[in-house]
């Protein structure tokens, strides 16, 4: 493995190699070399740390639910209303964190044979985002004593307000980006509420019902066995990895012992689905979920309602092929308006660097343009802002940006402009009437013109390694690092003149492309690059020599087990090697 500090194929693209603080050989000697090298590259730099990292344990990685601010009186409450048989509504964001926390929370009531309570999912486009006030009157007519928002609720103070005054304790459950003013809720549980100590800040929305359920169990088990919240862990690694949240510290071992849950679930949708998708269930990871599970999740809310997701993850086996097959069209309704959205925002924007992207048309649906601009940032990095709206009542966006904070860009703006606005610090969604549209975009690009423009971030690389180092004893050590995800990315590694015997494109518009390598002995090993076909690689040969960034995976495709490789970016300037 080389020592090459940076690497640039061409003029078009840089790749650069992760700086380590310290030779790998001198801090885990007893380790294999690219074992060490993964490890100080995600700066981990002891034994005890490595140790901890490369060997997840439920009890030693996860804390206390207590520690949360809030979490004595929200559990305490929770028992109380239980045991007395109030009603408790539980109302669910309709993304994937909101879904599964939602169905965290109904698993539980049903397993402990509690009947007085209902699951409420706003609908996307006509309701929007967190609590109204008509969700709010309808639940207290209904005799609600608890409302428990999950993935959602800090900012819904005066939603909030109108429950508590109407005889409803207010639990919110969310992570989401600190609000001006907090609500004056019953319990807030959100680890970035300034008062919290909880020791690590990432959980999920579905995270953070698990730890309340958790937390209820501790104080009164309603007749269920020890540790039986667990069972609940497939719903929260979904949600973890579809919510793209660190997959460090207490998600690593959330997601790890999840996907283990996963492996077994006997919800009869998820299974249905495995199949469908030519899964093997025991063998889903993370990936899987990433790019296969979560979208079909996600998706209903996007072009439907968000209850087709929770019935897939709730319902009985009789549905589920109604559901999965639901939700498959959907998902291939929702990538021809993604690609309808890409085509408008490239043919606008061309080959430009753009401070930002600011685009918008009342036919894109706003469902989809998450997902759009998650694509654009990937392409243009720099600030996307996409606008839409479809079947709503109003105008509806979302944002993405890697360099700026998009809940504080919008809460710049002038208050009348939006109707609602929040997410994360990189990704967030926002409201407005139509009549503001023009303003709200000149004082966006206002607020961002300033900006500098953003250079391309490097791919960055793990090391550099021989095609013929594809082996199942090298995977087996980059296997270790799994989970794989936000700040704990699968490695990248550099491969130099490597022949190309064979070309193949596939999927719609052959947007993908599938090579052959070939390997010092001759031997072939496959090779896929997703989103990689004849847009941006169309000049490749068989016979080519090419440079190329790549994961090394394995692949289960019709229940076969062959190791692959996954193409990052290929290098233009290698076919001068020919």
């Amino acid at each position: 493995m080389k020592e090459t500090s940076t690497y640039a194929a061409d003029t078009q693209l840089r790749w650069a190699f992760r700086e380590l603080p310290q030779d790998p050989k001198t801090v885990f000697p007893e380790l294999p070399e690219l074992v060490g090298r993964l490890l100080l590259g995600r700066g981990i730099k002891d034994k005890e740390s490595a140790a901890r990292f490369l060997q997840p344990d439920y009890e030693r990685d996860t804390h206390d639910p207590f520690l949360l601010c809030g979490m004595e009186r929200a559990a305490s409450r929770i028992v109380r209303a239980m045991q007395s048989g109030q009603r408790i509504v539980v109302f669910g964001d309709y993304d994937a964190d909101g879904v599964c926390g939602a169905a965290v929370f109904s698993d539980f009531f049903r397993a402990a044979g509690y009947e007085n309570f209902s699951v409420y999912i706003p609908d996307r486009n006509t309701e929007g985002y967190g609590l109204s006030q008509e969700a709010v009157a309808r639940f207290l007519q209904e005799g609600a004593k608890i409302i428990i928002t999950v993935d959602c609720g800090v900012t819904n103070t005066a939603e909030i307000a109108a429950a508590q005054k109407g005889g409803a304790d207010v639990i919110v459950i969310d992570h989401h980006v600190v609000p001006p003013v907090w609500p004056d809720a019953y319990a807030i549980l959100d680890p970035k509420h300034p008062e919290d100590r909880y020791p690590f800040p990432f959980l999920c929305g579905a995270g953070l019902a698990f730890k309340t359920v958790s937390a209820v169990l501790a104080s009164a088990n309603f007749g269920l066995v020890p540790g039986w919240e667990r069972w609940l862990l497939d719903l929260v690694a979904i949600a973890t990895v579809a919510d793209m949240v660190p997959i460090v510290g207490e998600n690593r071992a959330l997601v790890h012992w999840g996907l283990a849950v996963l492996h077994k679930t006997r919800r009869a949708g998820l299974r249905l689905l495995f199949r469908n998708q030519r899964l093997q269930q025991n063998r889903i990871t993370a990936e899987d979920v990433a790019f296969t599970i979560a979208p079909r999740i996600n998706v209903a809310s996007r072009l439907g309602h968000a209850r087709t997701s929770f019935a897939l993850l709730t319902g009985d086996a009789a549905r589920a092929p109604e559901i999965t097959a639901h939700l498959e069209e959907k998902n291939n309704e929702r990538r021809a308006l993604v690609d309808e959205v890409l085509r408008e925002v490239r043919t606008r924007y061309g080959a430009q660097r753009p401070h930002a992207i600011i685009a918008g048309d009342a036919r894109w649906q706003p469902g989809v343009l998450g997902v759009a601009a998650n694509r654009l940032l990937e392409e243009y990095s720099c600030p996307v802002f996409l606008w839409g709206k479809g079947p709503a009542a109003h105008i509806k966006g979302s944002c993405r940006s890697n360099t700026v904070n998009v809940v504080d860009v919008l809460r710049e703006m002038p208050g009348e402009l939006l109707r609602d606005f929040g997410g994360h610090v990189h990704s967030g969604g926002f409201a407005l009437n139509e009549e503001h549209l023009a303003t709200f975009e000149e004082k966006l690009r206002g607020l961002l013109g300033d900006l500098p423009a953003a250079a391309p971030e490097p791919l960055l690389l793990d090391a550099e390694l021989s095609i013929d180092a594809a082996t199942p004893e090298i995977h087996a050590q980059i296997a270790q690092f799994a989970p794989f995800g936000r700040e704990n990315p699968q490695p990248v590694f550099l491969f130099r003149r490597v022949p190309v015997a064979g070309v193949r494109f596939f999927g719609k518009d052959n947007a993908h492309l599938a090579l052959t390598l070939e390997q010092s002995d001759g031997k072939p090993l496959a090779a896929v690059g997703f989103w990689k076909g004849r847009a941006g690689c169309a000049r490749i040969r068989p016979g080519d020599i090419v440079d190329i960034a790549a994961s090394i995976e394995e692949d289960f495709f019709n229940g076969g087990r062959t190791l692959r490789l996954r193409l990052a970016e290929i290098s233009a300037a290698a076919y001068m090697y020919v």
